[in-house]
């Protein structure tokens, strides 16, 4: 599968994906190598999707080959959150995780510079305000270094389905800067540690369907 190297199962640690030299292979582009690679094999694209062959399933492979975000309309049972957890089961490559990250973090997610320092230790090495990886993510490679444990997770397990409600507030979706961090940590408001990440980038890596959409107001939409 995409971006799968042939011994994947024996690369357990930071120090194996360094030695490969390993590159991360976005979702959009996973989904649309492991799609032309069962068409070319003739295998099994979408399982247990059944009556959909000549309307549906052509104009997910579209979308998909194009790289494209969905919108699936219909009507109630007709299997669309069905559809969108098939795409991440059977077209979403494993990937090396940080063991225990809730927000799907490699450790190349970290750009090369700055997880230098970070394995160096040194201070205030990622001190801007952007997101790479969680806050956890960060200390078990500080307190670990090389030896940071990584494990392959497939598809299925990076799939993130939340249910549209009218409660759902934009810092459920998107995260928050969170103040009982800033308190007990002493970070500063503009370091990634006090930030909170919401459902979108618990759903990073991965595939990240919304349910009943129009239920949001058009600003949270």
């Amino acid at each position: 599968m995409a971006g799968v190297p042939e011994d994947f199962k024996q690369i357990k640690t930071l120090r194996d994906l360094l030695e490969i030299n390993y590159k991360i292979v976005g979702a959009k582009e996973q989904l649309r190598r492991n799609l032309i690679s069962k068409i070319k094999s003739k295998s099994m694209t979408y399982p247990g999707i059944i009556g959909f062959d000549d309307d549906v399933i052509p104009a997910l492979d579209r979308a998909i080959l194009a790289c494209h975000d969905m919108i699936l309309v219909g009507q109630i049972g007709q299997a669309k959150t069905r559809i969108a957890q098939t795409i991440a089961e059977t077209l979403l490559s494993p990937m090396p995780l940080i063991r225990g990250s809730i927000t799907n973090d490699c450790p190349m997610d970290i750009p090369p510079s700055d997880l230098i320092s970070l394995l160096e230790d040194k201070e205030n090495y990622m001190s801007i305000p952007k997101f790479y990886v969680d806050g956890d993510s960060i200390e078990k490679i500080r307190n670990n270094k090389l030896d940071t444990p990584i494990e392959w997770v497939e598809g299925r397990h990076r799939f993130k389905y939340v249910l549209a409600t009218p409660d759902i507030s934009v810092k459920d979706l998107v995260g928050q800067i969170d103040a009982i961090k800033i308190t007990k940590k002493g970070t500063e408001m503009y370091e990634i540690e006090s930030y909170s990440p919401g459902q979108l980038m618990q759903a990073k890596h991965g595939l990240f369907c919304i349910d009943e959409l129009p239920v949001l107001d058009t600003r949270k939409q």
